[in-house]
């Protein structure tokens, strides 16, 4: 008996040891896992959502700066015209006569005429203290009375071109009008804006984004828009500003903050977003990990019970089965065949399979959106700056000839527009790519004086192959601005395409200055870094944006290969397989 009871208590302790050994070896693994897991999930999240906020944060800065600039126009015109200058400083002499005060408002009411968000303007008189009041229903003349405290009360040392208050529900835009002799102010132009002017670029971005906050030089508040119960006010704002001035972004007070200033600080965006709504997306994965862990957790305890107390063939032929076995041609087992342990394991390994096959699923769904979101934000990356170097040539021309130009240089622009902005063909063909970038080369040839020379070396038969659409406008951009911008000369850049065995070569070179050999490397280095490196880059977004998109399409052994030579020029190709398709409307 002695004998029987000691064999009996040796099986039962090692049945403990192999037991405690097994769940933590497991339990361990699987919350190392699950660990990794989440935190991985939970750091990716963060930064994509940081990048689209960043993102979405320089296209408001990029709105306002165009709707500064839209009414500096207007103002301006008023000291570019010298019939308009000659005839403010005679009524600052008093000399004011029925045609100077003709041409003074006319120019108002075409102003007010040609933007529908302009009520009034009014012109004050700084030397002989009136003011002349122009509104869609006429004009008059009255004494000031208080009307400039408004602009006495700003600091001396602060600009006085462009200058945006809110003044009674409207926004005022100024302009200071001064004698050039000796800087003496003469006239104070201000126009008076509907606030909707301001706040629909806002309510554009921010539906969905926590609260807006735009403030003027003076640290006066424009505009607010606030979500209910966040208890955000203007005073907090500045004392963020204040507290973290030198932060472009940062945390404060259980938000992420934002700041952004527009045109030298005329505009500062400051946008505020709640912690919750940032790490939100990040929690629900978290949640999932930790439910998918437990889950786990479970999993491991009923599989190390059963197998702790089992060593039979059984457990070897599951053990076989669940080596073997593969998530695609698994078949599932009814489960009645058995109703032991070895029963309930089959059973759990079959409820895992079809949870794998579901992760599985849903894991394939997300990556293709992720792809698909990415090929979205590179394709979004082009460069506003050309739409405003544009508009400045057709201004320029204008003032200079008057008219004659125009149409063909604003035709241009229009086929650019509803080429780069038309999102429903991710592929296009050479013929239409090369048709939207000889716009572009018009306009730039126009805005350099002609110094472009371009030649193109390709195949009729090649027209009609795909290729991403934008794809070669960035590379000319990069000769451009890179390569040719300071040089003189004429500026040559050459464009071939040939078949290359069963791909496509596209190069682009030109004559310009080149690259230095130590950054050339850093750039071809960057080059091969990847995708996730280009979309959280802010800038250098050229060659990048098109190596990228080309390797999100077609995979890593395609995309761009850069090669220079300092003094002499750059030489970019563009490499990709050769695929042919019908011609469609973009």
């Amino acid at each position: 008996m002695k004998h029987i009871a000691h064999k009996t208590t040796v099986r039962s302790s090692l049945r403990k040891r192999l037991l405690v050994w097994t769940l933590s070896i497991m339990i361990s693994l699987v919350l190392f896992l699950t660990t990794f897991s989440v935190l991985t999930t939970y750091n990716a999240m963060y930064d994509q959502l940081m990048l689209n906020k960043q993102i979405e944060n320089d296209w408001l800065a990029e709105r306002y700066a165009w709707f500064i600039s839209e009414y500096a126009d207007q103002l301006n015109k008023f000291e570019v015209g010298k019939t308009l200058k000659s005839d403010l400083q005679t009524w600052c002499e008093g000399e004011l006569g029925y045609l100077e005060r003709n041409r003074i408002i006319s120019e108002c009411n075409a102003i007010i005429a040609q933007n529908a968000d302009i009520v009034e303007m009014r012109l004050f008189n700084l030397i002989d203290d009136e003011v002349l009041v122009v509104e869609r229903s006429g004009s008059h003349t009255e004494p000031t009375n208080g009307g400039l405290l408004f602009w006495q009360n700003r600091s001396e040392s602060l600009q006085s071109n462009t200058v945006l208050q809110e003044h009674g529900g409207r926004l005022q835009i100024s302009h200071l009008f001064t004698r050039f002799e000796n800087n003496e102010p003469l006239v104070l132009i201000t126009l008076y804006v509907r606030m909707s002017a301001l706040s629909s670029i806002a309510q554009e971005f921010t539906a969905q984004s926590g609260a807006l906050f735009l403030f003027n030089d003076d640290s006066q508040l424009l505009y607010a828009s606030v979500p209910d119960g966040s208890g955000l006010t203007a005073d907090t704002v500045g004392q963020y500003l204040r507290d973290g001035a030198d932060r472009r972004e940062g945390a404060y007070k259980g938000y992420f903050w934002f700041v952004q200033g527009v045109s030298r600080d005329k505009i500062t965006i400051v946008q505020a977003v709640p912690h919750n709504m940032i790490t939100g997306t990040a929690l629900k994965n978290i949640y999932a990990g930790l439910a998918a862990a437990g889950i786990a957790v479970l999993a491991a305890v009923s599989f190390s019970l059963l197998f702790s107390k089992i060593f039979s063939r059984p457990i070897i032929a599951l053990s076989k089965k669940m080596q073997t076995a593969t998530i695609k041609d698994y078949q599932e087992q009814s489960g009645a065949e058995r109703n032991d342990e070895v029963g309930l394991l089959e059973s759990s390994f079959d409820t895992m399979i079809k949870r794998n096959r579901e992760l599985i699923g849903r894991e394939y769904q997300t990556r293709i959106e992720k792809r698909s979101a990415q090929l979205r934000a590179l394709q979004a990356q082009i460069n506003p700056h050309f739409l405003y170097n544009t508009l400045q040539v057709i201004g320029g021309m204008a003032l200079r000839h008057g008219a004659p130009d125009i149409n063909e240089i604003a035709s241009n622009l229009s086929d650019i527009l509803r080429y780069s902005l038309s999102f429903g063909k991710e592929m296009v063909q050479v013929r239409q790519e090369l048709k939207f970038l000889q716009s572009y080369l018009d306009i730039q040839n126009r805005r350099f004086g002609d110094r472009i020379s371009i030649s193109l070396e390709t195949d009729e038969s090649l027209m009609d192959c795909m290729i991403p659409k934008l794809i070669m406008q960035p590379l000319v951009e990069n000769s451009l601005q890179h390569g040719l911008s300071g040089k003189g000369g004429k500026w040559r850049i050459r464009i071939a395409m040939k078949k290359n065995g069963e791909d496509l070569s596209v190069t682009v070179e030109d004559n310009g200055r080149g690259i230095p050999p130590g950054q050339l490397e850093t750039i071809v280095r960057q080059l091969d870094s990847g995708v996730e490196n280009t979309l959280s880059a802010s800038s250098h977004i050229g060659l990048g944006n098109v190596n990228s998109r080309i390797r999100l399409k077609f995979g890593a052994g395609y995309g761009v290969a850069l090669t220079s030579e300092e003094g002499k020029g750059t030489r970019v190709e563009l490499r990709m397989p050769m695929q042919r398709g019908e011609e469609d409307a973009v």
